[in-house]
């Protein structure tokens, strides 16, 4: 969301507790921190469909995610860093009663609204967005089954993904757009019997749409849509195997790196019990494995382009580094038992502050600080090598 900065001071006010943010609580180079003890009345605890979003306006840190009671519950919250405080926003989000486990969210389509989204293990839908200047969330369009959200800024439409879900929407006319035609059988699940699209990206300087699904007997997990033509393109066979090496295969997360013109991939390969990193290269339209040992079992990604480094979280963490294409673990920047086995599912970089933050399924969450001074822009950045031959 480097793109969407502005010059601009955000006034946020949430009963008082939150003041504007002007400057960020220290934090040692090189180590991770411990926030858990801010979570204030037991809001957090998450479960189920994690995400983190940030303002880059103001630096507020949302966290969303469901508790483990069938989904029955959400829990969604903001996190000021300034302050070192945190606030409770579920009750935000009320459906019928029952509020929905919110598991899907967009990074801020203006300096106040974020857009969320029910994944398809709750029983409830909601598809709408949270203004953070009035404190009111709204209902946008009635879809449910939500698993990513992305604003394309080319056309500035969002756009929805999900099970049986590929669709447009446009907050000025309030309208939404069914896009499933236009995939023409490229992602289905199953046979083609379905669609279970897992995750979104938007190249932010063509406006192309790239996808990754869940696929099962199909090479079919990888596509790209073109917006103009209404048009997709199958991508899966460009991987040389890797991505589609066996019979159930799923894309969980995509990150593009638009000072590279490169695509990070973040795969599971449910039948050999093992998950891939890898990179698409838009230029030459080849993908590369990057897998390198010791961050394999990461289940989400996090990209800082200024420094050419991808985080990777999930059974371990670490950081990929492009220029030098080598892998670190981070494991040992924390302290005591903070970073264990599946304790994080999801993290975001924060471009301003230059800090990942981390959320966890069993209510941890932390925050971590680079040591690596950012690239100059004015560096030749050699692409790495994505022949045919590559796997």
């Amino acid at each position: 969301m480097k793109n969407f900065k502005k010059i601009l001071l955000l006034l946020v006010v949430f009963g008082g507790l939150f003041m504007l943010a002007q400057e960020v609580k220290a934090v040692k180079f090189n180590s991770t921190e411990d926030l858990s003890p801010v979570d204030i009345g037991g809001w957090n605890g998450l479960s189920g469909n994690l995400e983190i979003v940030i303002n880059p306006n103001n630096g507020l840190v949302y966290l969303l995610g469901g508790k483990s009671n069938l989904y029955r519950q959400s829990n969604f919250g903001v996190y000021n860093r300034t302050s070192n405080t945190s606030m409770n926003l579920s009750d935000k989000i009320p459906i019928s009663g029952v509020t929905a486990a919110i598991g899907s969210a967009t990074t801020f389509v203006q300096p106040d609204l974020i857009f969320l989204g029910t994944p398809s293990s709750s029983p409830q839908s909601f598809f709408g967005f949270y203004n953070e200047s009035n404190n009111i969330t709204k209902t946008a369009a009635s879809l449910s089954s939500i698993n990513g959200i992305a604003l394309n800024p080319i056309n500035n439409l969002i756009y929805i993904v999900g099970l049986n879900i590929f669709s447009s929407y446009n907050l000025t006319s309030n309208i939404t757009v069914d896009l499933l035609p236009a995939l023409n059988k490229n992602l289905c699940h199953i046979s083609c019997s379905e669609y279970n699209i897992q995750t979104i990206e938007v190249d932010t300087k063509s406006g192309l749409i790239y996808l990754g699904s869940e696929t099962v007997n199909t090479d079919n997990s990888f596509a790209v849509y073109n917006f103009s033509s209404n048009s997709t393109i199958n991508l899966s066979n460009t991987d040389n195997g890797w991505i589609s090496n066996g019979v159930s295969v799923g894309i969980y997360d995509l990150e593009f790196d638009d000072s590279k013109n490169i695509i990070y991939i973040k795969t599971i390969d449910f039948d050999n019990n093992k998950n891939e990193f890898g990179v698409f290269n838009i230029s030459s339209n080849r993908s590369m494995n990057l897998s390198l040992g010791q961050l394999n079992d990461g289940g989400d990604l996090a990209l800082d382009s200024d420094r050419g480094n991808v985080y990777i979280v999930g059974n371990t963490f670490g950081v990929y580094n492009y220029l030098s294409n080598t892998t670190t673990s981070l494991n040992s920047t924390s302290t005591g038992t903070l970073i264990n086995n599946m304790s994080f599912s999801a993290l975001k970089y924060d471009y301003t502050n230059k800090l990942i933050y981390l959320l966890g399924i069993d209510g941890k969450f932390a925050v971590y600080s680079t040591n690596t001074k950012p690239i100059a822009t004015n560096v030749s950045i050699t692409p790495l090598p994505l022949s045919a031959g590559d796997t």
